[in-house]
């Protein structure tokens, strides 16, 4: 339980937690790519492990996981979480959002403008295409925020037996006055916005994408200069 809980004696707050994840190297694990199409047109990636998910016992659990900002599959905590369920012998699909983790955007949405509906197609696939596997989902950072509110939305009409939150920025309030007056809040919300400058950056190299960007987003050319 919570109460019960002590971290490791050279961890002892979030910080030295996280930047210590950050230094460690990711586990070698290849995922295998499995794109889905969604109702707008859009594309998403799901990735898969392990390599033979598919021929399993059609019973075998399956944990659908969510990411935090800018997250992708090769992420050092993605890696070490696959690692965990590999050794229950059960699969993992990792639910990208759009845009993120180098996918390219086709339709005239931009990355957030319709995460709920995205994973409620997601979840919906993977629960038609392994109708006999137990669902369950984590979400983790931002991932726990989205999933939380998309269980809220659903309520009991999900497949999902259970589902666990990680490090879920729920009090925004809170999050948001760290990120602008505390010193580690101010380092961790440059990183991720130097990160989310990087992704816009690829995704105004693709000409559709820039009309769009620049006809729904004010002044983007100060916002990216200004990142």
């Amino acid at each position: 339980t919570l109460s019960d809980y002590r971290p490791t004696f050279f961890l002892p707050t979030s910080v030295t937690q996280i930047f210590f994840g950050l230094v460690q190297k990711p586990l070698p694990f290849s995922l295998i790519t499995n794109p889905l199409e969604l109702s707008d047109g859009e594309q998403i990636n799901l990735e898969w492990y392990p390599s033979n998910y598919s021929n399993m016992d059609p019973k075998t659990p399956i944990i659908i996981v969510v990411l935090g900002a800018c997250g992708s599959s090769s992420d050092n905590y993605v890696t070490r979480l696959i690692s965990q369920i590999k050794d229950r012998k059960w699969r993992t699909v990792i639910v990208n959002r759009r845009g993120f983790a180098n996918q390219t955007l086709k339709a005239n949405r931009f990355m957030h403008d319709n995460e709920n509906e995205d994973l409620q197609e997601a979840i919906k696939y993977i629960s038609e295409e392994f109708s006999k596997s137990p669902l369950y989902l984590i979400g983790i950072s931002a991932g726990a925020n989205n999933t939380a509110r998309h269980l809220g939305i659903q309520g009991t009409d999900t497949p999902i037996r259970a589902y666990v939150s990680i490090s879920n920025p729920f009090n925004l309030g809170r999050v948001s006055y760290s990120a602008q007056f505390e010193f580690w809040g101010r380092i961790f919300s440059f990183l991720i916005a130097k990160s989310f400058k990087k992704i816009v950056e690829n995704h105004l190299l693709n000409a559709k994408m820039q009309s769009f960007v620049r006809k729904n987003f004010h002044d983007v050319d100060h916002v990216i200069r200004e990142v």
